[in-house]
């Protein structure tokens, strides 16, 4: 359910609120991959015209589609809803931007290694944004944007990656300078390749994203919710966000969660920063 909202002191005078529910992933089972991914592209522009146009704010809101994704009860997923939605914002965001502002002085290179991933890019002259609950609900995250032409390794992902209602299992991407020049899932590997072909910018890395939100523990096959797993990180394939200083254009914003509770980290300039527990503080 969307609700556009009119009036107030930002420039943008129309508000976007949206409740968003968990719905069947396989109900485009049918649809041929190229026109799925021909949707995607459309809902993807849309989805621009929300966030340069409107002061919107999404929610997404646990019922039973949602919580039969997620493979346990609906209780379980609402508990862990509201949870994450009534968490202490103020002494959350205040630790989340104390780290951000102490490694925006010298941060230029973020690898990540661990089980399944040896990927390393360039942060050099970006910037770093927390996400403390303004626009999405439950929120949780910081995220910034890589030099693109700098990244360079590979990512495997545990979890499904999902888009458009598709679940592509044991995805695997990798870069040379900044050049996909491989990626393989061994589910609907057809509508992967649709997908990478949007646009010149759908192949690279519009974002990368660490997960902070304590009280967000389950993977729900559902971006909401999933990017914001304390202990994960993720990155976009596609749009960068201009706050964070990221120049990649595309018609997809496609984020992909990475699961470091199994093991892994994230280091900035050799040092760790991130590990399965979350932020290194």
């Amino acid at each position: 359910m969307a609700v556009a909202l009119e009036g107030g002191a930002d420039d943008r005078a129309v508000g976007h609120l949206e409740l968003r529910g968990g719905f069947d992933l396989d109900v485009h089972a049918g649809v041929p991959s190229e026109r799925l991914a021909v949707n995607q592209a459309a809902q993807g522009r849309i989805s621009t015209l929300r966030w340069q146009n409107t002061r919107w704010a999404l929610a997404r809101v646990p019922n039973q589609a949602f919580a039969d994704q997620a493979g346990v009860p609906l209780r379980r997923v609402t508990e862990m809803f509201f949870a994450g939605c009534l968490l202490d914002w103020d002494a959350a965001a205040a630790g989340w931007r104390e780290w951000a502002d102490r490694v925006a002085g010298g941060g230029r290179t973020v690898e990540i290694r661990g089980p399944g991933v040896d990927l390393r890019f360039s942060i050099d002259g970006r910037t770093w944004v927390v996400a403390d609950g303004r626009t999405n609900l439950p929120d949780g995250e910081l995220m910034t944007a890589p030099v693109t032409d700098t990244v360079d390794g590979w990512i495997s992902f545990e979890n499904p990656a999902v888009l458009g209602g598709r679940r592509m299992h044991d995805l695997r991407l990798r870069w040379e300078k900044g050049t996909l020049v491989e990626a393989t899932s061994t589910t609907h590997e057809d509508y992967l390749r649709s997908v990478l072909a949007t646009d010149d910018g759908a192949t690279m890395i519009g974002e990368f994203g660490i997960g902070t939100n304590p009280h967000i523990d389950l993977v729900c096959d559902d971006i909401l919710i999933d990017e914001k797993i304390n202990g994960s990180v993720h990155i976009a394939l596609g749009r960068a966000y201009p706050e964070c200083g990221g120049t990649n254009r595309s018609a997809i914003h496609w984020d992909i969660v990475k699961d470091l509770r199994g093991g892994g980290e994230v280091l900035l300039d050799g040092r760790p920063v991130v590990d399965g527990r979350g932020l290194i503080l």
